[in-house]
């Protein structure tokens, strides 16, 4: 932000995380025995090839220097953002689980939910993942729940500020509004390009100030040796190895997420036989919900919480809407 070299940047992010956290949480940062940390610790150049991982997340950087400069020190100013957007999902799951939910029972689901390992777990984090869930979750409402296009459309471009990698999600939740003609209304040609140039627009703004586009803004050859240490960082990332990686994180995700339990609850919610066409808009965006994340990992292939908790609460909060429905029905 303030325009230092790599040299600067390394020196003084070791020496005011060294100063402002726990002795005991620097020497874990600073883990010989760890690899990948040890090399950022001692190498600049090579800390300086994962910048681009944050200046690709503007918002986000831009958040925690704001935070900075209004005298927090550095490292808790990267975890503020992380936990505001925390209190804010908070609210917002209340709310929407109150529409179904008696006032006593929201609160205890929403508390229990907002407690949960996920959820704490990126709250913790110096990373945009829970600024992210937020402005995910909530367009999602703007979509599903309380429907307005262009509130929808204002926290799906900003969600893409804050991880750029969202925008494979905004444009294919975007196709399903548009194709499925079951929104609450169709949504014009006129208006679907606009929205689509706005998606582009941002990808290339935030590519500018990265200075690179393309693939390379997704996928860096570090950040391969980042996910898995075992493929190290060669300069061509070959198609086997690619494969090799994703088969690796779906076990991994497998055995070490709650990736698959939530795939279960979403399946829950087609637990009636109702044809394709009669689907409601909810139960069509749910169902085409694997598609995008099955998308989003070709593109970046890690199976970790941090980056579905917003499919995560969508899937819960439809469950109990669902059910929640269906027993009105009954009574």
């Amino acid at each position: 932000m303030d325009h230092h070299n790599a040299q600067e940047a390394h020196y003084l992010t070791y020496d005011l995380t060294k100063k402002n956290v726990p002795s005991k949480d620097f020497q874990q940062l600073t883990d010989s025995s760890n690899v990948y940390r040890f090399k950022m610790l001692s190498d600049p150049a090579a800390f300086n090839e994962q910048l681009p991982f944050y200046v690709i997340k503007p918002l986000y950087t831009g958040l925690a220097y704001l935070f900075y400069k209004l005298g927090v020190s550095l490292p808790q100013a990267t975890l503020i953002p992380s936990f505001v957007s925390y209190l804010l999902i908070g609210l917002l799951l209340f709310h929407w689980l109150r529409i179904y939910l008696s006032l006593p029972i929201a609160f205890v689901t929403s508390l229990l939910i907002m407690v949960s390992s996920p959820l704490i777990e990126v709250a913790k984090l110096s990373t945009p993942d829970c600024l992210s869930t937020f402005l995910l979750l909530a367009s999602f409402y703007f979509i599903i729940e309380n429907p307005s296009l262009w509130l929808a459309i204002v926290f799906m471009v900003l969600s893409v500020f804050a991880r750029l990698d969202n925008i494979v999600t905004c444009l294919l939740i975007l196709g399903i509004i548009s194709l499925s003609r079951k929104w609450y209304k169709e949504i014009s040609i006129k208006n679907f390009s606009l929205m689509t140039i706005l998606f582009v627009f941002s990808y290339f703004l935030i590519g500018l100030i990265a200075h690179q586009y393309g693939w390379s803004i997704f996928f860096y050859n570090n950040f391969a040796e980042h996910l898995h240490p075992m493929y190290g960082s060669t300069e061509h990332f070959s198609v086997k190895s690619y494969f090799r990686l994703m088969y690796e994180h779906v076990m991994s995700g497998i055995n070490h997420s709650y990736f698959a339990i939530f795939m279960a609850l979403l399946f829950l919610n087609f637990n009636e036989r109702v044809a394709l066409k009669k689907l409601s808009f909810d139960k069509l965006f749910l169902l085409f919900t694997p598609v995008i994340l099955f998308t989003r990992f070709i593109l970046y292939p890690d199976i970790s919480d941090r980056f579905y908790i917003a499919f995560y609460l969508i899937i819960i909060v439809l469950l109990i809407r669902n059910f929640s429905l269906r027993s009105r029905l009954d009574n």
